[in-house]
């Protein structure tokens, strides 16, 4: 496979958060395989690039330091998701928005 671009995997995550924030429920499961499907062409990607573009002898390094940054990504959105929530969710449970 020839290697993409990441803005095509930011386009395939935009087009599934929004499926996902549709309040369809037939749309759900769609909008959840294409931000996952997105999340992990963007690490096999990047992985490829590493190791075609990084010397051996550093190419541990780059790969460890690059997971590094991803995780980093995901702490920090983990932790944004409670107040990002009050702006689709004017009441809301734990999990779910509820109507009232």
């Amino acid at each position: 496979m020839n290697p993409r671009n990441p803005l095509w995997f930011l386009i395939l995550s935009g087009i599934g958060a929004a499926g996902c924030l549709s309040k369809i429920a037939f749309v759900a499961p769609v909008g959840i395989f294409l931000v996952f499907y997105a999340n992990g062409s963007v690490y096999a990607t990047s992985t490829r690039h590493i190791d075609t573009h990084v010397a051996k002898q550093y190419n541990l390094t780059a790969l460890s330091f690059w997971l590094f940054i991803g995780d980093i990504g995901s702490v920090i959105g983990s932790n944004v998701l409670s107040y990002i929530q009050v702006w689709f969710c004017a009441h809301h449970a734990a999990h779910m928005c509820v109507k009232k």
